[in-house]
């Protein structure tokens, strides 16, 4: 569960400011961002599967939006399958961004943790990379693209 949090909160959160070094034809961080990979594997991710039951849990997409306001909205959407059924939930993250140059933070505050703080970077085009580190499984990378 605290592995599944760390995933929606990294989709969720990214950060704003201006800035005058950016590049490409319409180089703003801001608009839509679909989740293309989790470590280098293309989505939908095998989250985990169930050793008992051979229940499967796949995050299945993320839509990440960063709005000019300085707030950001992230869809997210999960696969559970057993055997040939499969049944999905769509979760729905809030939350503020912040920009320094390329670096973007996405925060969300949450009633049992406080603030929650995502860092990442933005290619200065149409790319956005998070990085978190996990106690239980490492280094996880997402990426998303425009």
């Amino acid at each position: 569960m605290r592995r599944l949090f760390g995933l929606l909160l990294i989709t969720l959160f990214a950060a704003t400011a201006c800035c005058d070094d950016a590049s490409g034809p319409d180089s703003t961080v801001e608009g839509s961002y679909t989740l293309r990979s989790i470590d280098g594997t293309a989505m939908p991710y095998l989250f985990g599967v169930d050793t008992e039951t051979g229940a499967e849990v796949h995050y299945f997409s993320s839509e990440l939006t960063l709005f000019q306001s300085g707030t950001f909205r992230e869809i997210d959407t999960f696969r559970f399958r057993l055997g040939t059924n499969s049944t999905f939930e769509t979760d729905t993250i809030s939350g503020v961004w912040t920009r320094s140059n390329n670096n973007v933070t996405l925060t969300l505050t949450t009633e049992d943790e406080g603030p929650l703080s995502l860092n990442g970077v933005w290619n200065g085009d149409d790319q956005l990379t998070f990085t978190e580190v996990d106690e239980e499984v490492g280094t996880v990378v997402y990426v998303f693209r425009k």
